[in-house]
C-alpha cells in the first residue's frame, strides 16, 4: 500500500505564501531592493532554503489530519512577523565605521584583480567540478569561495583563491533589512565591494540555486557585468531554488535541457554548451551485470523512510541476483552510518564507491536507480539506463524518462524490482540522440564556453 506524503503540496503552498509576501513588500518597496539594486530573486530563495526546514512538520501534521492553514501556521507566523511594520532598530552603537567604497581597506588588494574572472564556489565539490574550466581560460581568475581553499590546492597559476568576508566598514546601510534579513545583507554588502573595487569582467557561478550566487548575479547585473550561470547536475523538481535565475547566460548540457531549464527561467540566454567533462566509449568496460544505486540526502521530496526503501529495495535486489554488482554510491553531502554502510557490504557483490570518479561509475554500469539524483539523466551519457524510484506522491520525474524511451519510473520497492528485472533481462543500451541531450563533451564544450565567455565578457 502506497503511503501518502505530503512534500509536494507543502512546496506549492510554501511558494504560494512566497509570492504573497513579495507582493506586500512591493507595494510597500521593501525588501526587493537594496542599495540601489534589486535582490527579490535571491532574497525569495533565501526565504525559500529557510522555510524548507518546515517541510517534515508539515507533513507530520497532515497526515494527522490536519487542514492546510493549520499546518502552515508557522510559515505564516514567520513571514507575518517580516511583513510587520519597521521593527525596533537598537541603538547604534558605533561599531560600524561608514566610508566611501574606493577609501574601503579592501580598496588596494581588489583593485590589483580589476578586470578578471570571477568565479565563485559554495563548496570543494562544486571547485572539483569547476576545475576543467579554470585551467582552459589562460587569463586572471579570482576564484571566491566559501571556505578557505588549501594550499596544496592543484590549480593553474593565474588563479587567485579569496574567501568570503563580511567587513564592518559599512559602504552602505540599511538598518530595517539588515534587522530582518542579518545573514543576506552581510553577503550583499561583502558582494557589492567586491564588485565595484574588482570590476570583474564577468562571474561565472556553478548551478546557481544557491541565494548567493543569484546575489552575485543580481549585483553584477546592476554594475552592467554579465554573469554566468554552469548547468552541473538536473535537478528533476524543478523547486524555487532553481526557477527565475537572474543569470544573463546559462551553459546548459545540451538543447532539450535548455528548454527543460526555459520553462522556469524566463531570463537568461540558455547556451547549450555540452557536458564539461571528458567521455570515453565505455563499452568495453561495462560489466555484463552492473547496476548504481545513487543514495540522496532526505531533503526537497526524499527523506529518511524513503531512502530505507531504496536501501531496502538494493538489499532484495542483491540476495535475488547474486551474480550481479550493485555499486552504490553515496551523496557526497551525506554520508550513511555505519550501522547502514555494514549491512550493505554485507550483501553479497556490493560495492561502496562513493568515492570513486562518477565517469567510472557509469562506465562500469548499465543501470543508474535513484530516487531523483542528476546521475538519471547524466549516466544516459554513459550508456546507461536510468531506473527512476519516485515513491513521492503527487510527483514524477521530470523529464518522463518512460515517455521518452529512456528508462523505467516505479513507484513501489515492488515496482521497482519488476523493473530491474526487466532491464536485466533487456540488457539494450537507452534509445536517445546523444546529441539533443549532449551538445558536446570533455574539451569540446570547455572550448564552446570558454569562446563565448571571451565574446561576452568585459575586454581587459
Amino acid at each position: 500500500m502506497e503511503q501518502h506524503d505530503f512534500y509536494v503540496e507543502f512546496y506549492e503552498e510554501l511558494d504560494k505564501r512566497l509570492e504573497h509576501f513579495f507582493d506586500f513588500a512591493e507595494s510597500g518597496r521593501a525588501c526587493v531592493s537594496l542599495a540601489g539594486f534589486p535582490v527579490k530573486e535571491a532574497l525569495r530563495t533565501y526565504l525559500f532554503y529557510r522555510l524548507s526546514i518546515e517541510r517534515t512538520p508539515y507533513d507530520r501534521c497532515r497526515r494527522q489530519g490536519m487542514g492546510v492553514e493549520d499546518a502552515m501556521s508557522r510559515v505564516d507566523a514567520f513571514l507575518d512577523r517580516l511583513q510587520d511594520a519597521t521593527p525596533a532598530v537598537p541603538e547604534d552603537t558605533g561599531e560600524d565605521v561608514r566610508v566611501e567604497v574606493w577609501e574601503h581597506p579592501w580598496k588596494d588588494a581588489l583593485e590589483a584583480c580589476r578586470g578578471c574572472l570571477l568565479v565563485y564556489v559554495f563548496n570543494a565539490r562544486q571547485l572539483q567540478a569547476l576545475v576543467p574550466l579554470l585551467e582552459r581560460m589562460e587569463r586572471p581568475v579570482v576564484l571566491l569561495s566559501e571556505y578557505d581553499i588549501p594550499d596544496d590546492t592543484d590549480l593553474p597559476e593565474y588563479v587567485t583563491a579569496l574567501s568570503v568576508e563580511f567587513s564592518p566598514w559599512r559602504i552602505f546601510a540599511d538598518r530595517d533589512f539588515e534587522i530582518r534579513f542579518p545573514l543576506f545583507f552581510h553577503y550583499a554588502h561583502a558582494f557589492s565591494i567586491l564588485l565595484q573595487l574588482m570590476r570583474p569582467a564577468g562571474i561565472v557561478c556553478l548551478e546557481g540555486c544557491h541565494f548567493q550566487e543569484q546575489l552575485l548575479a543580481l549585483e553584477a547585473g546592476s554594475l552592467d557585468i554579465p554573469s554566468y550561470g554552469v548547468q552541473q547536475g538536473w535537478p528533476s523538481p524543478m523547486h524555487t531554488g532553481f526557477r527565475g535565475l537572474p543569470f544573463r547566460y546559462y551553459y546548459t548540457w545540451g538543447k532539450r535541457f535548455s528548454n527543460l531549464w526555459k520553462a522556469h527561467n524566463p531570463v537568461p540566454c540558455f547556451i547549450p554548451a555540452g557536458y564539461m567533462h571528458e567521455v570515453e566509449d565505455c563499452q568495453s568496460a561495462k560489466e555484463s551485470h552492473c547496476v548504481a544505486v545513487f543514495l540522496q540526502p532526505p531533503v526537497c521530496l526524499n527523506d529518511d523512510d524513503y531512502l530505507e526503501q531504496l536501501l531496502e529495495m538494493t538489499g532484495e535486489a542483491a540476495k535475488r541476483w547474486p551474480e550481479v554488482t550493485f555499486l552504490v554510491c553515496e551523496h557526497p553531502e551525506y554520508r550513511l552510518d555505519e550501522r547502514r554502510l555494514r549491512a550493505l557490504q554485507s550483501l553479497g557483490r556490493v560495492e561502496i564507491v562513493s568515492d570513486t570518479p562518477l565517469g567510472q561509475v557509469y562506465a562500469r554500469s548499465r543501470i543508474v536507480v535513484s530516487h531523483s539524483s542528476s546521475s538519471l539523466m547524466e549516466g544516459l551519457l554513459y550508456g546507461c539506463r536510468p531506473l527512476v524510484f519516485g515513491p513521492t506522491w503527487g510527483s514524477r520525474y521530470y523529464p518522463d524518462v518512460e515517455k521518452e524511451n529512456l528508462g523505467s519510473i516505479a513507484r513501489t520497492q515492488e515496482e521497482c524490482l519488476d523493473c530491474l528485472s526487466r532491464m536485466l533481462e533487456d540488457g539494450t543500451p537507452p534509445a536517445f540522440r546523444r546529441e539533443e541531450w549532449f551538445a558536446a563533451t570533455g574539451t569540446t564544450a570547455l572550448d564552446a564556453m570558454v569562446a563565448h565567455l571571451n565574446q561576452t565578457m568585459q575586454p581587459l
